[in-house]
């Protein structure tokens, strides 16, 4: 079992929480949240890798993000 951790590829980004992405005013009855999604590409840990499983994340809702800063741990068999 090998552990690694994923980096991100772009510039600078920030974790935020959902309900800061799009505020829905106070007195709307139906509650609708959109978030904005990033794809992040995670690199082979080896040659025969197809897939990997985030064991735990480094980065939390609102901390700043870095490119080539850590963000998840990928486990791999």
């Amino acid at each position: 079992m090998a552990t690694s951790h994923i980096s991100s590829s772009f510039t600078s980004s920030r974790i935020l929480p959902v309900s800061r992405l799009h505020p829905v005013p106070r007195r709307s009855r139906v509650l609708t949240v959109k978030a904005k999604i990033r794809e992040i590409f995670m690199l082979a840990l080896s040659s025969a890798m197809i897939e990997g499983k985030i064991v735990s994340w480094t980065k939390s809702e609102g901390d700043q993000l870095s490119k080539g800063e850590s963000m998840v741990v990928v486990e791999s068999d």
